[in-house]
């Protein structure tokens, strides 16, 4: 759906390329002349340059636009160009620009520290990170690492509840409004003046609310402890695979999670992981027979056809984990008893 009051005299061909309707991309002080890209592919500067009257449609070589539509409910539409180097971040930080004019500065024009991503822009920036401090969002979303913006978001919405990851959405918006304004106006806001704003946008405005779902569910894993009965021991084994080498680690324990013996073996052998796993649990088992456990050990051999083994997640097998990576870095085995070493007992 096009509205005419998006475009200039009421011509449709006359929008500019870089703009939304309003001139702004959505946002303050950021115009088209500001974006005004150098680059040789960049041939087209108003939207009728990508039509090709020829064969009456789009190029769609040129941009994607997967409905092929100009969106223009209370938002913007993206023209991603193609062959441009921009990729899929479009918003105009310093990076994304540096890359079309070489002469330009990657750094953040604010503090000066790190490159200018997306997600540095709207999140780990030190003057950003005071705003969304003071809007209380939860602290797990500042810390964890991501490659790019998106997967942050995305981390978000397995969080944030309908409402709320609205109310986060505000207040990117302002974010970026009181970056445009730094960089265009050398204007620089107070993060409580960028939070007061963000909240006359909404009259109940909470970042974070436990008490909604998230809208994209967590994916749930049964992750438990399981105590060893009275009598029976517990062997944890895990594999690493490396090229023509494998490691494989072995613990045992006690119901007491007391530690009895552990191995790190080195096998120099070409194998998949799921073959180098199911050798570690043969190894578990060798292991075993040294604490008189052969009965034990050959009823479970005998039986092997109708067992459920089920693996674990690393963080759920630490010791064993951190034995066959010991002993696939290092070339060698490690044997130990209860004199086990000290950074597995950091374990």
């Amino acid at each position: 759906v096009i509205c005419l009051k998006y475009f200039p005299d009421g011509d449709v061909n006359a929008i500019s390329l870089l703009l939304h309707g309003t001139g702004k991309w959505g946002f303050e002080g950021l115009d088209g002349e500001a974006l005004r890209f150098l680059g040789a592919s960049f041939l087209e500067i108003l939207a009728r340059d990508l039509w090709l009257s020829s064969q009456e449609g789009w190029n769609g070589d040129r941009f994607h636009n997967t409905h092929r539509l100009y969106l223009t409910n209370f938002t913007y539409s993206l023209l991603l160009l193609k062959d441009g180097g921009i990729g899929h971040e479009i918003i105009p930080t310093n990076v994304k620009i540096s890359s079309i004019k070489r002469d330009d500065s990657c750094r953040c024009p604010r503090c000066k520290v790190e490159d200018e991503t997306v997600l540095f822009t709207l999140r780990d920036c030190p003057r950003v990170r005071e705003v969304l401090v003071a809007g209380g969002l939860d602290n797990k979303l500042l810390v964890k690492q991501f490659n790019s913006c998106i997967d942050w978001l995305e981390d978000s919405m397995r969080t944030l509840d309908k409402k709320s990851l609205e109310d986060l959405f505000i207040m990117l918006y302002n974010i970026w409004n009181s970056h445009s304004n730094f960089v265009f106006r050398g204007k620089e806001e107070e993060a409580r003046t960028v939070w007061d704003r963000a909240c006359q946008l909404c009259n109940v405005f909470h970042i974070h609310n436990l008490s909604s779902q998230p809208i994209l569910p967590h994916i749930t894993r049964v992750r438990k402890w399981e105590k060893s009965l009275k009598g029976f021991f517990k062997i944890n084994v895990n594999a690493s695979v490396n090229n023509f080498k494998m490691g494989l680690g072995i613990i045992i324990i006690d119901l007491d999670s007391f530690v009895l013996k552990g191995r790190g073996i080195f096998k120099q052998r070409a194998v998949n992981l799921e073959w180098a796993k199911l050798d570690a649990l043969f190894e578990g088992i060798s292991l075993a027979r040294c604490l008189n456990l052969n009965k034990v050990a050959q009823s479970m051999l005998d039986s092997f056809s109708v067992v459920d083994i089920r693996w674990i997640d690393k963080c759920s097998n630490r010791v064993a984990n951190f034995l066959c990576n010991w002993s696939l870095k290092n070339f060698c085995n490690l044997g130990f008893d209860m004199n086990y070493p000290g950074e597995i007992h950091n374990l």
